[in-house]
């Protein structure tokens, strides 16, 4: 049976624990009103995808509809 170090995880073992790190840095420094403006700037990126998505789609539907009145 081989022995399995954190060397042979080809680096995922660190990669997780360096994000967890990381993230548990952020929340020990960071305040409830940092966390709350990144919460609204996630909240308002989110929102505006969404938004541009539901136009693009809806243009779309709108080019298809106008070919098929177009072409009968």
């Amino acid at each position: 049976m081989a022995h399995h170090t954190m060397e042979h995880n080809n680096g995922n073992g660190n990669v997780l624990m360096l994000v967890l790190t990381l993230f548990i840095y952020l929340i020990s420094v960071w305040s409830v009103q940092q966390w709350a403006a990144i919460a609204t700037i996630v909240a308002a990126l989110s929102t505006a995808a969404f938004n541009i998505y539901k136009w693009w789609a809806f243009s779309r539907d709108k080019r298809k509809e106008k070919d098929i009145i177009d072409n009968n």
